[in-house]
């Protein structure tokens, strides 16, 4: 969805990475997306992790600092 919306949208310039939170790796997000990520979005998933504080250690891993991590 967010992929089409982008592209609907003329942004060009927009990278998605879909990744698993549970073993996101923040240097493999820096690799894919060329730095750090601007946003980080988990959506319905964390209430159904077995430890969604260390999702979240690394979701603000792979962020830049003043990033959205939501």
């Amino acid at each position: 969805v967010a992929r089409r919306r982008a592209e609907r949208r003329g942004l060009a310039s927009v990278r998605l990475l879909e990744a698993d939170a549970t073993a996101l790796d923040p240097e493999a997000v820096r690799t894919a997306l060329g730095g750090p990520a601007d946003v980080v979005l988990a959506t319905y998933t964390l209430s159904i992790m077995s430890d969604p504080a260390e999702a979240w250690r690394r979701a603000l891993a792979a962020a830049r600092p003043g990033a959205r991590v939501a």
